[in-house]
């Protein structure tokens, strides 16, 4: 489906963008209190 092509196209290309931007910097783990503040505000559910 085009609309589903399309949509995969969006996503590679926002994380070839970030990976450009970070040229391969490490990632920056976040602390336990700020998966709960993430958890929190944005209603996810967390098994961890």
């Amino acid at each position: 489906d085009v609309e589903a092509a399309c949509n995969a196209i969006e996503e590679l290309e926002a994380t070839a963008r970030l990976a450009l931007l970070t040229r391969g910097l490490g990632a920056r783990m976040l602390t336990e209190a700020q998966v709960r503040d993430v958890v929190t505000t944005f209603n996810v559910e967390w098994d961890q």
